[in-house]
């Protein structure tokens, strides 16, 4: 027996047919005042599938499809994640229960991890992982998209998992094996638009609206008639991934694209909502998003959760924070959220809703550490690496976290950000990285850094973000210098679409120089192909090398209770623009890096008498009292 329910609040009738092809039964649905619809079959269960007709119209999709064996384009099919038998029975949360904060991401593409690319397949190279040193495993969106490869930010059905990676039982497999590892899972979920082939939501009801636009178009409704059901087909869906798949985390795509102008922001609604579900399944519960607006407000608590008052700031024990917000009395999220300072919470540039209190958020991404790595290590200076590149702007960002903290943005052309205040603010509430799947597959040919640096500035990357007060992630394969690139690609069966996209592709690159016949063919199988990792390079030549780098920083940040602390106020960052050199220094320890070509003497602020080279890139470091002399492009970490 299964109950069939949609919401179609304008329609005058709804069905839904049973069974594929021709052999289909149909039932009318009764509704219901509020603009939902049901009716419980008795013959129907898991493995059924169906659509649902709204006004006589064709069979669709159901909009909270949890599974779509045939495509975003065929009938879904009932699903009972109750079948599923979990193993994970004693799993407290990531890093022991205390939550994904400061633990290390790591960033998966199911498609391209392995040949496979299949969830099945990916479990396979979890053990790998756990060598390494990684916390919580980040899986890009599994959504159902078009097609049978993608980057997963096309989804067309946030409910369902892709069926090309092995559908959703797939997926509550994958989180299992993860948790018998002690690995936590963070899956990335796309609630700013769907993708433009398969989406028939508007067959049922006012989920888009043109109050607002966004760079796919109309808008999800948050805010217009017929929004809170469509609140709710949000907010449930999250909760959907913790509840049914014992997911530990979310990294929320784009979130400056909700567009939200209600005196509650959908977020905020998010944030209380997993609050309370975290304190139900006794298990800390992560929201990491994805935003442009370089805004605190986006980390600070919402005006549900426990105020400044109660709220243990992050000079307090760890221990302290983590048994308090174990049992979710903050808000249910990682760790207590300190007080934002009152300045930034005054109304911001792009901000589409400034109520008051912040949006809940656990953590995020913070793009702009990642452009001033990038900048000063490779020299690029176009688009929006126009304001980063120099050691100045690279200490701001490990020492007060934007660039772009309320002053003028070239890229945008306006003022842009909020500062961050060092003294209350927990750095682990940022994730800091060297690459990602944007800042790799958004370039012309997806190359990576590694492509563009020497081993030893790698090196150098690598350890400032490892070494920072940063959640730290890795994008897949980074950890290695893997060799492979990681280009965009899709598999629109849409002709027109697809020679739309592989047209706009060319075309944003020709603005930048590139040769039309050089931009890899998006549709071309070959560019799927090419992305895949060679692990079989994983452990030789250079590539093992910067692998051991990466295992030894990593298991170097875990034993030290100093490289783990979120303190933003205890970091100072000194630098010589000539002589490019620069030195982090916090409590017991010091990163000092020689970005010159040639071999110099980084000057110190301490004494070196009693200093430990606990990590050295060319291990050729030579201290005297008070200066360390480093090859050229090369860093050592220094304990005292």
């Amino acid at each position: 027996m299964h109950l069939f329910t949609v919401w179609a609040p304008d329609a005058r009738s709804v069905d839904v047919q049973l069974g594929a092809g021709t052999e289909l039964v149909e039932h009318a649905l009764q509704r219901r005042a509020d603009g939902w619809w049901g009716i419980e079959v008795e013959s129907a269960g898991h493995g059924t599938d169906y659509a649902f007709r709204v006004d006589d119209g064709p069979g669709t999709p159901d909009p909270r499809s949890a599974w779509q064996p045939d495509g975003v384009h065929g009938p879904s099919r009932v699903f009972d994640p109750g079948r599923h038998l979990w193993h994970d029975h004693g799993w407290a949360g990531p890093q022991g229960g205390a939550g994904v904060l400061g633990g290390l991401l790591y960033e998966l593409h199911v498609g391209t991890v392995t040949p496979q690319g299949t969830l099945a397949a990916a479990e396979q190279r979890l053990d790998a992982l756990v060598d390494l040193g990684v916390d919580v495993v980040e899986l890009m969106p599994v959504a159902a998209f078009p097609g049978r490869w993608g980057w997963g930010y096309d989804g067309v059905q946030p409910y369902a998992v892709h069926e090309a990676y092995g559908g959703p039982g797939a997926l509550q497999h994958f989180v299992d094996a993860c948790h018998q590892r002690g690995l936590g899972v963070c899956l990335d979920v796309v609630y700013n638009h769907l993708g433009p082939s398969g989406n028939y939501l508007s067959r049922f009801g006012p989920y888009f609206t043109d109050r607002h636009h966004t760079p796919w178009g109309e808008a999800v409704n948050l805010d217009g008639p017929g929004s809170d059901e469509v609140r709710r087909w949000v907010v449930d869906n999250a909760l959907r991934w913790f509840g049914d798949f014992h997911v530990d985390a979310l990294r929320l795509d784009a979130v400056h694209e909700l567009k939200d102008d209600s005196p509650r922001h959908v977020l905020a609604q998010l944030s209380d909502e997993t609050a309370a579900l975290s304190a139900r399944l006794g298990r800390p519960l992560g929201l990491i998003a994805e935003s442009d607006l370089n805004d605190p407000r986006t980390v600070a608590p919402t005006t549900r959760a426990a105020g400044p008052s109660s709220a243990p700031s992050v000079h307090e024990s760890t221990q302290a924070v983590a048994l308090t917000t174990g049992l979710g009395l903050t808000g249910g999220l990682d760790v207590v959220i300190p007080p934002v300072p009152a300045e930034s919470l005054a109304v911001g540039r792009g901000s589409a809703s400034r109520t008051a209190g912040g949006l809940g958020m656990t953590a995020q991404w913070d793009d702009d550490l990642h452009h001033a790595l990038h900048a000063l290590l490779t020299g690029e200076r176009q688009g929006y690496y126009a304001d980063f590149g120099s050691l100045e702007v690279l200490a701001k960002c490990l020492t007060e976290v934007f660039r772009h903290d309320g002053c003028w943005s070239s890229f945008r052309q306006q003022v842009w950000g909020h500062p961050v205040d060092r003294a209350t603010q927990d750095g682990r509430r940022f994730v800091g990285y060297l690459q990602t799947h944007d800042q790799v597959g958004n370039r012309a040919t997806g190359d990576r850094i590694s492509a563009s640096v020497t081993p030893g500035q790698l090196a150098i990357g690598a350890a400032l973000v490892l070494t920072s007060t940063f959640t730290p992630m890795v994008f897949m394969g980074e950890e290695w210098a893997a060799s492979t690139p990681w280009q965009f690609f899709t598999d629109f069966d849409d002709p027109q679409l697809a020679e739309a996209v592989r047209e706009g592709r060319r075309a944003e690159f020709a603005d930048h120089g590139w040769a039309a016949d050089a931009v890899p063919d998006p549709q071309s199988p070959t560019t799927r192909d090419a992305s895949v990792l060679d692990w079989g390079e994983r452990e030789h030549g250079l590539h093992g090398r910067v692998l051991d780098w990466y295992r030894s920083l990593v298991a170097l940040r875990r034993r030290s209770p100093q490289l783990r602390s979120g303190r933003l106020d205890e970091v100072q960052v000194r630098w010589d623009d000539a002589s490019r050199w620069l030195v982090v220094a916090r409590p017991g320890w010091r990163v000092a890096c020689n970005l010159a070509e040639t071999r110099q003497p980084v000057p110190l602020d301490v004494d070196l008498d009693r200093a430990v080279v606990e990590l050295s890139w060319s291990a050729s470091a030579e201290m005297s009292e008070r200066t360390v002399a480093l090859d050229g492009h090369d860093v050592v970490l220094l304990h005292f």
